[in-house]
């Protein structure tokens, strides 16, 4: 956040919205505009005070749904279907739904009795699949 006034000075718009005092919080930084002074104040005790400990910089849920919603229907990341952004960050979010469905399956593999694993192995490329079932012989996963 950028001061108004007729001096250039720098702060952190979350801790100004929390009512912090330290400079951050005030908008009064004007030396040392360094980006490791910025790093370590987001780092700092009043900034993660100032942020309830948490801070959403990433993309809205709906962009995220918007996104799984399009690859479900079979849209690849780089044909523009996703109305959500350019190619990167699709990508990107594409990557981090992934990584959380990945979560999901150790979470539940940790928790698994029996697993059967199916190998297929044509054309030069090996496919992995498996099965897990719970104590109760529930079948978990399968993919």
């Amino acid at each position: 956040m950028v001061s108004s006034g007729p001096e250039f000075k720098l702060g952190c718009k979350l801790c100004q919205r929390a009512g912090a005092l330290h400079k951050f919080g005030r908008v009064m930084v004007d030396k040392n505009l360094s980006s490791s002074r910025f790093a370590n104040h987001e780092k700092s005790k009043g900034h993660v005070a100032s942020c309830g400990g948490v801070e959403n910089h990433g993309p809205p849920l709906v962009a995220f749904e918007r996104v799984l919603r399009s690859l479900w229907l079979g849209n690849s990341i780089g044909d523009g279907q996703h109305q959500t952004g350019k190619r990167k960050k699709v990508r990107c979010m594409s990557w981090a739904l992934a990584e959380a469905k990945r979560q999901v399956h150790r979470e539940q593999l940790n928790e698994a009795s029996t697993m059967s694993l199916h190998q297929d192995a044509s054309k030069g490329v090996i496919v992995l699949r498996f099965t897990a079932c719970g104590s109760l012989w529930q079948q978990k996963i399968e993919i």
